[in-house]
Parts: C-alpha cells; sequence; structure tokens
C-alpha cells in the first residue's frame, strides 16, 4: 500500500476487508488487498487532532497553527466524507462513537 510522503499517525481496520490510515497530510482507505478505495488530501491544511476507530477516522484541521476555526471532518468506514463542519472553538480532543464525534474545547464538550 502507498499513501503519502508523510509519516503514519494511525491504522485501524474500520471492516472486515477495509484499513483505513492517517497521515500528516491526509486519510486513505484500502481494501485487504491493497487497493485504494478512497484518498482525502489535507491541501496544507494543518492536522490538530484525529480519532481512528471501528467507526472511521475524525479529524480537526486549521489553516494555521493560530486559525480560530477548526474544519472537523468525520469520514467513514469506506474512508468517505460522512460529516464535514467548520467550528469557531478550538477543539484539543475528539472522540468519536458510531457517527457522532465529541468536541473537547476550553468551552466543554460538543457533540457533531
Amino acid at each position: 500500500m502507498d499513501v503519502d510522503q508523510s509519516r503514519g499517525l494511525a491504522c485501524v481496520f474500520t471492516s472486515g476487508t477495509t484499513v483505513s490510515v492517517l497521515t500528516g497530510q491526509g486519510v486513505y482507505s484500502f481494501q485487504q488487498n491493497g487497493k485504494s478505495l478512497n484518498a482525502f488530501s489535507f491541501d496544507g491544511m494543518i492536522l490538530s487532532c484525529a480519532d481512528a476507530s471501528r467507526d472511521g477516522i475524525t479529524v480537526s484541521l486549521r489553516t494555521s497553527v493560530m486559525a480560530a476555526q477548526d474544519r472537523v471532518i468525520l469520514f467513514d468506514k469506506q474512508g468517505r466524507v460522512l460529516h464535514e463542519k467548520t467550528v469557531t472553538e478550538g477543539i484539543t480532543q475528539i472522540s468519536r462513537s458510531g457517527n457522532t464525534a465529541y468536541l473537547l474545547s476550553s468551552n466543554g464538550i460538543r457533540a457533531l
């Protein structure tokens, strides 16, 4: 399996035949035979936090380290974008359960 030139941060089996890989540059999903299913590039955005589980990968991206907004993206088990939202509070941690992401910030916990 060939992803990008970035360091792998997490790898998770999201189904019996699919593996999703999180790198500093994107999210990639593969079938167990190595065939690419989906690829999503962060396009220069900065990964601020992420969660990788059997439910899929969830990321929080920023345009810069000082950005006031986070772009939160939930990927399904096949690596497709399930939900995407821009939030104004600075996300410090993400936890995923099913199709819901729980975002921790200085304002408290928020479900997305």
